[in-house]
């Protein structure tokens, strides 16, 4: 992995004799921790100026404004980068935009905080410690967690959002990816003129009920109450007035059934069964604060507690959008929060006499669309997917180490159907946070295999290509999650790996399936 570069608190301690006068920083919210000074760090400490956990709309709205006050910034992106807007296929209340894909939006919003200068990296947070001053910050690569290091930070904005609630029933987890989810614009697609059934009676389940009513044969709203609590009743309406649209009340769920094939049907609390190919999930989340608990205050429902706006219980922390927002949890609020924070960080690191050292800008070779989805990895973003145009290659393709993408049947039929060299076929979604992170394994691959492998690319949301028809030729079984990767020869599917995993794992499944040294 690539490792971003760091502040060297040697070197800014030069900018704050020049040009500040040094001394410890003022809190509203008092700390029992260590003195919070730039006295007590040593010269040849390696510090951050600024930590972001969480690549949403709030973390990428505060990177943003640091790194416009020319604080070097560290985002950590998380296993799901863009966060919950970067899941909803259709944003119709962000100011200026009438309608588009939320991950466009954070597309837009994050190449700004790359050629602003920020340094963003594929890793999870493992742990925290902010009983220590620099605060100590442990993270995992996304792609392989056996790697990890040690991050110290002057200033940390924590922008984690939250984690979506699970049933508990048997066969939940079995099928997980396979026919059950909690996203329908995430998975929705791979259920055309299928049966689904939706958990849930709030305005979730309607906006997922909204979304699969265009795509799904029947859809069925599961709700354990007396009548839905959606508080969008035009909305709901509307979902409801449609035929094929149905309504379980005083239902729950008590198991899932399926097969090798995915989810066949659901056992209801009566006893009853029905059948149903497959199962969403709209019953709310809960804040991703676990890691906080002995750090930071919290409430009782897990939140981060604030104080003097967006003020954690520890100096120099501080909190955005849904980790600490349970009241209203929008998009919009969150970059809000992003802005307070980010303000309230700068300021914060100006009482420590942090002299700002301003950050060299990357430079893009073309602004980024989710319709063209592109690798980041670390600091780097700029190289993109590496792809060809099918009809402007004269000669016949061959695995010449570039990752190639299916637009047309005719493009999948060259590359894929009458290929004589195995063939790895990525499906993947624009939006899909797993696809993001596992588009630099593939393209390292596609180097490695050169000669050897064809890796190839379908988008779902292709509207040229059917990926049913794609499937049907490959003799395969239906796809029901993303990422997807089909490893086929002669035509034919040979086996399937579902999901983000490490590249040591997936090289091994990929050699052992086509027999490569």
């Amino acid at each position: 992995m690539r490792m971003p570069k760091v502040i060297i608190i040697k070197n800014f301690l030069l900018f704050v004799s020049l040009f500040a006068v040094c001394f410890t920083a003022g809190c509203s919210r008092a700390d029992t921790g260590p003195k919070v000074s730039l006295d007590t760090i040593r010269s040849d400490d390696q510090v951050y100026p600024m930590v972001v956990l969480g690549g949403g709309v709030g973390g990428l709205t505060a990177a943003l404004y640091c790194l416009q006050a020319q604080v070097p910034t560290l985002l950590i992106e998380g296993s799901k980068p863009g966060g919950a807007l970067s899941q909803s296929h259709s944003v119709r209340n962000w100011p200026g935009v009438h309608n588009a894909p939320g991950a466009d939006i954070i597309t837009s919003i994050k190449n700004q905080v790359l050629q602003s200068g920020a340094t963003l990296v594929a890793e999870r947070v493992i742990s925290v410690d902010f009983s220590q001053w620099p605060r100590v910050i442990e993270t995992a690569s996304v792609q392989d967690p056996s790697i990890r290091r040690t991050i110290k930070a002057l200033s940390v904005i924590i922008a984690t959002g939250t984690e979506p609630n699970f049933l508990g029933i048997p066969g939940e987890q079995d099928f997980w990816g396979k026919g059950v989810s909690n996203c329908a614009v995430c998975e929705g697609s791979l259920f055309k003129n299928k049966r689904v059934l939706i958990v849930g009676g709030g305005d979730a389940a309607i906006v997922e009920a909204s979304y699969l009513s265009g795509i799904a044969q029947e859809v069925v709203l599961v709700v354990r109450g007396s009548s839905l609590r959606a508080k969008d009743t035009k909305q709901r309406d509307v979902v409801l007035a449609k035929p094929h649209v149905k309504v379980l009340y005083n239902t729950q769920l008590q198991g899932i059934n399926g097969n090798q094939q995915g989810v066949t049907g659901v056992v209801l609390n009566n006893n009853q069964t029905r059948d149903t190919d497959g199962v969403f999930l709209a019953i709310g989340s809960q804040p991703n604060t676990g890691l906080f608990k002995q750090q930071l205050s919290l409430d009782e429902r897990g939140f981060i507690t604030l104080a003097n706006h967006q003020e954690s219980s520890v100096s120099g922390v501080f909190a955005v959008g849904d980790v600490c927002d349970s009241d209203f949890v929008q998009a919009i609020t969150a970059a809000g929060d992003g802005c307070k924070a980010a303000l309230q960080g700068i300021n914060f690191l100006k009482k420590l006499g942090y002299a700002p050292i301003p950050p060299q800008p990357v430079t893009l070779p073309a602004v980024l669309s989710s319709k063209t989805m592109s690798k980041q990895v670390g600091a780097t973003i700029g190289e993109g997917l590496k792809k060809i145009s099918i009809n402007d290659q004269k000669a016949d393709l061959v695995a010449d180490g570039k990752v190639h993408e299916i637009v047309t049947i005719k493009d999948f039929e060259r590359l894929v159907v009458s290929s004589k060299i195995p063939v790895v076929l990525d499906v993947f979604a624009t939006w899909c946070g797993p696809c993001q992170q596992m588009a630099p394994i593939i393209d390292r691959l596609a180097v490695k295999y050169a000669g050897k492998i064809i890796f190839v690319k379908f988008n779902i949301e292709n509207q040229t290509c059917s990926l049913d028809v794609i499937l049907g030729q490959l003799q395969a079984k239906s796809v029901q999650s993303v990422p997807s990767f089909l490893l086929v020869r002669a035509g034919k599917e040979q086996k399937r790996l579902v999901g983000g995993m490490r590249v040591e794992a997936f090289e091994r499944a990929i050699s052992d399936t086509f027999g490569l040294v």
